[in-house]
């Protein structure tokens, strides 16, 4: 079948129009396989989500986040401007990750079409679905509401994935009062409608999670992998690490059957260095049973894999960064994103605190060699500057071109943690900024500022999760042809 597909694709004439159901591909479903995903011609549009940070006084209402989109393309003659900026219905969302209504994970559903991103917000409970149809006019299709969510007792939406079913699921990490509670809620994804709960209760012997957080499903063998951050009541005030004694914070993920919702196994991580499971990634490959999960405050990578034959999964720490002492203070890395190239040969990982970027080569997932590094502002050293912006806080979300050429990143964690351990980043707005992945150096010529005055009046804004509007490394998920 994916043969049959390959070639309807290849076929088409002008891929880079490739944006949307009504454009010269149909479907906007552009690649069955991560094979295909890296003949992709190069991106010509990001869509940033954008925190509104400015401070306001008493009288003064606060403007709202925004969807941004960002060409990237460099003969476009606006390259490196935000050319479209659609503002959310209120302010405090706290826009954060965003997904597909449908993706590669679909390719066998022939009505499942790539035409609305779904941007949860952590603040405010609603999840925004937004058309994209042109990258240039975005509109919001529908908004779900704080409400909705209650009914299923459900607050701090974070992650989206569409899903074979023709579903999209959303992982969150509260209950209605901001109690931690794991839970990932289905939507229909046409409709939007907000169907159910989709963990079954516990039947056998196993404890459910405490905490929620990213999650990453390999239909090949039937498991979706989640991880945790910690309790929204918790988070919302600010990294406390007497927290993390009392049991706020998560060390563990969890694996599902994928098809049934069934909790099947607990990893436990070390306390030494599993703290804050954050993103999860497993490899592109369908038949690829290697996972791994980046951990905030270990500042590590967990691999988590099976062996043949074997139907438990194992975790091991695979590689770790060290803390480095600057003034006298012991700075952990603090791993916040973690992404795998498309042909499964490089995770990149960003250290937050640090300021670095880190390459890995991952061929061997049971050999992982640092192959390369960027540095870009952080805690210890000297700010980087770009074209005159000196770029606040450390490297944070990441998004990479389908050919592994061009790496994209940007600098917000989330605003009240920003606020906390860079002061200076919601004052004066985030950045993004491009990384040639060749010899990991940072594009002297590419930088969008945020917290420019003048063009973003209603600013400053801090940007985070990245996405392309024909799919992505950390959007789209493989499925075994039938």
């Amino acid at each position: 079948m994916f043969k049959g597909i390959s070639k309807r694709l290849s076929s088409k004439k002008e891929p880079s129009s490739c944006h949307s159901c009504h454009g010269k591909r149909d479907r906007n479903i552009c690649f069955a396989t991560p094979e295909e995903a890296t003949k992709q011609p190069p991106e010509e549009y990001i869509f940033v989500n954008c925190i509104n940070t400015r401070q306001v006084k008493d009288n003064e209402k606060k403007p709202p986040d925004a969807l941004m989109t960002v060409d990237v393309n460099p003969q476009s003659k606006t390259y490196g401007q935000v050319i479209s900026t659609l503002k959310m219905q209120g302010p405090d969302d706290e826009l954060h990750h965003s997904g597909w209504n449908a993706c590669a994970g679909c390719i066998h559903d022939q009505s499942a079409c790539r035409t609305h991103l779904l941007l949860p917000t952590l603040r405010s409970n609603k999840i925004y679905v937004i058309e994209t149809a042109d990258p240039k006019n975005l509109t919001i299709h529908k908004t779900i509401s704080q409400a909705e969510l209650a009914k299923l007792d459900v607050t701090f939406p974070h992650t989206t994935h569409c899903l074979p079913t023709g579903d999209v699921m959303i992982s969150t990490l509260g209950d209605k009062n901001g109690n931690p509670k794991c839970d990932m809620i289905l939507l229909d994804s046409k409709t939007f409608e907000v169907k159910r709960s989709w963990p079954k209760p516990p039947t056998n012997n196993i404890s459910p999670p405490q905490f929620g957080y990213d999650f990453w499903y390999q239909p090949k063998f039937n498991v979706l992998l989640s991880s945790e951050w910690g309790s929204p009541n918790a988070i919302i005030k600010g990294f406390n690490p007497e927290d993390i004694k009392k049991g706020k914070y998560g060390k563990s993920v969890h694996m599902w059957n994928f098809e049934t919702g069934e909790l099947l196994q607990n990893i436990p991580f070390d306390d030494a260095t599993g703290f804050l499971p954050l993103e999860v990634r497993f490899k592109h490959a369908v038949n690829d049973s290697n996972a791994f999960i980046g951990t905030a405050l270990g500042s590590a990578i967990y691999h988590v894999y099976k062996e043949d034959g074997d139907d438990t999964w194992k975790s091991r720490c695979a590689y770790s960064f060290e803390p480095l002492v600057f003034h006298e203070k012991t700075i952990p890395a603090l791993v916040t994103d973690i992404l795998i190239s498309m042909d499964d040969r490089f995770l990149y990982v960003s250290l937050w605190f640090q300021g670095e970027i880190q390459k890995l080569d991952i061929s061997d997932p049971f050999n992982i060699r640092p192959v390369g590094t960027v540095s870009i502002s952080g805690l210890i050293g000297t700010p980087l500057v770009v074209k005159s912006v000196v770029i606040q806080g450390g490297p944070q979300m990441l998004q990479l071109s389908l050919d592994g050429k061009r790496l994209y990143v940007t600098n917000s964690l989330f605003s009240i943690w920003d606020k906390q351990f860079y002061p200076n980043l919601p004052k004066n707005g985030g950045q993004m900024l491009k990384i040639n992945t060749d010899d990991m150096s940072v594009d002297p010529n590419f930088v969008v500022d945020f917290g420019d005055p003048l063009r973003f009046s209603e600013g400053p804004y801090c940007p985070h999760e990245m996405r392309y509007p024909g799919g992505d490394c950390t959007s789209d998920i493989f499925v075994p042809p039938k």
